[in-house]
């Protein structure tokens, strides 16, 4: 370990050399000159693509060039000078491709995630003025780029490749670009409340890089994932990490790591070797581990040898369960920094529950270690250094830093270094954190943290600025006087909670709490609470105290509600208002109190799934009420809701609603791709059998063109479109259950799922009518990716009752499924009377090959086989 303690208390990491007088695109080049990179070795997999380095340079060069022209003549009005590019991309082999095109163009990238609110986008256009924004094609992102489009030219992906076709494969590569200049710009809370553009330099990237590289090298089979949001800088040594030193970049989709279960079958598959997660996502991996049993889990982990966790505080329990389930041969890793610095600044790593006894102090876990030409300082107000074990600020210096924030030349985040003349440390870096040197048991001087100075905290694992709330809030015309705090930081019930003076006394939290989600990102928006004034200490200060007792007062008594009379509900719809909100608070576990708060806001935004939805709708249905699925999804607010809610059904209203939204027909030839398209991007992404084992798009794809005639032929399958613009929306395929199609395309990981259904369903046809024209199979039903949560239960009631009329139409006795989707079972089951034949536990199914496919599956995930007798 080659890191010392100079002074009372500071902690200098080695000196190393790296390249520092090169960039990105050039040591990437380099690595096909040295060695390093194999041409024809793989370099990006994103599901069925594949792209050599080869391949990934040759794309890569033709994208530079067409950003080249496309800016040739655009003036440059960045306030540094730096040429910035936009991105704004899901996780994909293209996003990786247009990376490399924008440095080799000479430009940096500035990332949008698409969840980015107009507001914030504005800000970061306005700010670092991009000369250009590449985008995905999906009109709903694109479209968050109008209110700038005076400001910076916007091309999609597809309008991006169409250009790169007349232009040869070599030409870019030859900017003027150095070591010192620009190469990312990513926007993080500031501590002034504004979102900060930070300028990370080549020799930035290079210094974090060349440390991991030398602290934890690649081993030469290594398969590295890319799974971080591009707006994160943890992102940056995902990408370039291995792709600068020849080896394999995997793609997941950023929905993955939201799925324990998927995210381990995932790493097992594509023989992951390391992974940065935040604690609280090894937690939830650990707790999937309890269920499935730590010897199954130890397998499908046994490839990940190499664990970092970063974003969050690392617990000492947490530790200590990682090696009690990993004993040997696993590295656990603690990571600190930030985006300032190049995401990294201190490291402690672990392999073995003795390196813990003798690198953690009180059961706390050290931040660790400074990395390479980096030093850290722990000082107090008058940038003196504390004694060493006393508390104080923590300071970095070295090739680490950033540039600075973009258009701001002097800030108190970066200042001259008192402590060294060294041109690699004439700066240091504020971080706002506090900290101090301990001396750990093996004799190690080390970082330990001791929380944050100003108003930063973590909101599921992502940084977010009180203050820069706050100012958003006070921004508005409505408020007067705001104050944001954190109630119980970092325990499991922190709730960030806005105190607002309203400008008029009419105005109420509902109005306010739109307005501000126009502004803030969804993990930022606060609760709000209103106020008559701001309670003050006798120094004029807000009494932050008091502002938090009363919150954590409110929550002890969170269910009760007797002031029925302030919410403006008609008299003979209190009735039905109570029993409603009763329901919602029973299903999504949220307080009547907050329903009441939330009764001009979507059911969606205070707990509502597409599950839960059918769940309200049924209890509803058995005390006497009635709301159809579209009714109940399409309202914009639970009042609305609560107006659409009648005792009896109305179905002539309902389906006239439906074909007012909705076109069904028959299938056609001229639907194949269209349905081939759905019906393979939602089992491949969203398929809940299919998940566990990895079938792919391209497997579906194939199944479904090998039976498309058959399928054309029985005229039982139909397609949904939106009336408006007839774009499809929903796809069914069913089939007689006795003249199914005899041949079919299906590779093995198909043929597992397909096995299983038989092997259940076989068991239950001969308890139903037996013989052609009985029985209607309904095989699959699939929405497109662009059909939201609530669209999705409308769409996939409508299909249940266009089964019923298909049915009806040919006679059949009967409609027969199997269901591994919980919201088709409920919608089957509890609207439309299905009747339950055989329950099955999913993870016990062993194949004929003797494999369990789906034993990573918990005990909870079970497949229903049913049937509907219509005769």
């Amino acid at each position: 370990m080659e890191h010392n303690i100079q002074g009372k208390s500071m902690l200098q990491g080695s000196t190393k050399e790296f390249p520092n007088n090169t960039t990105v695109t050039q040591y990437f080049r380099l690595g096909f000159t040295n060695g390093q990179i194999q041409p024809s070795n793989l370099a990006l997999v994103d599901g069925e693509k594949q792209h050599t380095f080869q391949q990934l340079d040759d794309i890569s060069t033709k994208i530079a060039n067409a950003i080249l022209e496309t800016i040739r003549n655009v003036p440059n009005h960045n306030p540094d000078g730096d040429r910035v590019i936009g991105v704004c991309i899901q996780p994909s082999d293209r996003l990786i491709t247009i990376l490399f095109g924008i440095l080799k163009a000479g430009a940096a990238y500035v990332p949008f995630d698409i969840t980015f609110p107009e507001e914030r986008i504005g800000k970061i256009v306005n700010d670092c003025r991009p000369l250009l924004v590449i985008c995905d094609g999906k009109s709903n992102v694109k479209s968050k780029f109008e209110s700038v489009k005076n400001l910076t030219k916007v091309l999609t992906t597809d309008e991006l490749y169409k250009k790169i076709s007349p232009f040869a494969k070599n030409g870019a590569n030859k900017s003027n670009v150095g070591a010192d200049d620009t190469a990312i710009v990513l926007y993080t809370s500031g501590s002034s409340g504004e979102p900060k553009g930070v300028r990370l330099s080549h020799k930035a990237i290079f210094n974090r890089l060349k440390w991991q590289w030398d602290q934890f090298p690649f081993i030469p089979t290594e398969k590295c994932v890319f799974k971080t949001a591009l707006t994160f800088v943890d992102s940056v040594p995902e990408i370039f990490g291995p792709l600068l030193q020849g080896f394999r970049l995997i793609v997941f989709d950023k929905t993955v790591t939201s799925q324990p279960p998927l995210f381990m079958e995932k790493l097992h598959v594509n023989d992951i070797s390391r992974v940065v997660v935040v604690p609280s996502l090894l937690k939830a991996i650990f707790q999937t581990l309890h269920i499935v049993g730590k010897g199954e889990g130890r397998k499908l982990l046994s490839s990940v040898r190499l664990w970092v966790c970063s974003g969050e505080a690392l617990s000492y329990d947490l530790l200590k369960e990682f090696f009690e389930i990993f004993p040997e041969n696993f590295t656990l890793c603690n990571f600190y920094g930030s985006t300032e610095v190049m995401g990294d600044v201190t490291f402690v790593s672990y392999s073995s529950l003795r390196d813990v006894e003798v690198k953690v102090i009180a059961k706390k876990v050290p931040i660790g270690y400074p990395l390479a030409n980096t030093i850290i300082y722990v000082l107090d107000e008058n940038l003196q250094q504390v004694e060493q074990g006393h508390t104080g600020e923590v300071f970095i210096a070295g090739n680490n830093l950033a540039k600075g924030y973009v258009g701001i030349l002097d800030s108190d985040k970066f200042l001259i270094n008192p402590y060294s003349k060294c041109p690699d440390f004439t700066k240091i870096y504020r971080t706002g954190d506090f900290g101090s040197i301990a001396l750990l048991p093996n004799g190690e001087s080390a970082l330990m943290y001791e929380g944050r100075i100003d108003s930063q905290i973590k909101v599921r694992g992502q940084r977010v600025d009180l203050s820069e709330i706050e100012l958003v809030i006070s921004g508005l015309e409505s408020v007067s006087k705001v104050k944001v705090l954190c109630h119980h930081p970092g325990q499991p019930d922190q709730a960030v909670v806005a105190y607002i003076v309203p400008t008029s006394q009419q105005t109420t939290a509902d109005q306010l709490k739109l307005e501000v989600g126009k502004y803030l990102r969804e993990y930022e928006r606060p609760v709000i609470r209103l106020l008559d004034e701001i309670p003050l200490l006798v120094n004029g200060k807000t009494d932050r105290q008091r502002l938090l007792k009363m919150f954590a007062a409110e929550q002890a008594n969170r269910e009760e509600f007797d002031d029925w009379s302030s919410l403006a509900i008609l008299e003979e719809k209190l009735p039905i208002a109570k029993n409603l909100f009763k329901i919602i608070s029973s299903v999504t576990g949220s307080s009547v109190q907050t329903i009441v708060e939330n009764l001009d806001d979507s059911f969606f935004n205070i707990g509502g799934t597409s599950l839960n939805t059918v769940v309200v709708i049924v209890k509803l249905r058995e005390i006497g009420y009635y709301i159809s699925i579209p009714d109940f999804t399409s309202a914009q607010t639970m009042r609305e809701i609560l107006m659409r809610i009648s005792p009896v059904e109305s179905e002539p209203s309902k389906q006239n609603k439906r074909k007012q939204e909705y076109s069904v027909t028959l299938l056609t030839e001229k639907d194949k791709e269209e349905v081939v398209h759905i019906i393979s991007y939602s089992f491949s992404r969203k398929g809940d059998l299919e998940a566990y084992v990895n079938v792919s798009y391209n497997d579906f794809a194939n199944l479904i063109k090998s039976i498309w005639d058959e399928i054309l032929q029985k005229k039982y399958s139909f397609v949904v479109r939106q009336a408006s613009d007839r774009k499809p929306v929903a796809v069914s395929l069913n089939f007689d259950v006795y003249d199914e199609p005899s041949e079919a395309d299906c590779t093995d990981e198909i043929k597992y799922v397909m096995d299983f259904l038989e092997s259940v369903e076989s068991k239950q046809r001969a308890r139903l009518p037996e013989g052609k024209g009985k029985l209607l199979h309904s095989f699959m039903m699939g929405t497109s990716e662009d059909v939201d949560d609530s669209e999705r239960v409308s769409l996939i009631e409508l299909m249940e009752e266009q089964n019923l009329l298909i049915a009806r139409k040919h006679k059949f006795e009967g409609i027969f499924t199997t269901n591994s989707n919980p919201l088709t079972m409920q919608i089957g089951r509890d609207l439309h009377g299905y009747e339950i034949l055989s329950e099955y536990q999913v993870n016990e199914y062993v194949a004929p090959d003797g494999v369990k496919p789906f034993g990573l599956a918990p005990d909870s995930f079970k497949i229903i086989c049913c049937w509907k007798k219509l005769l």
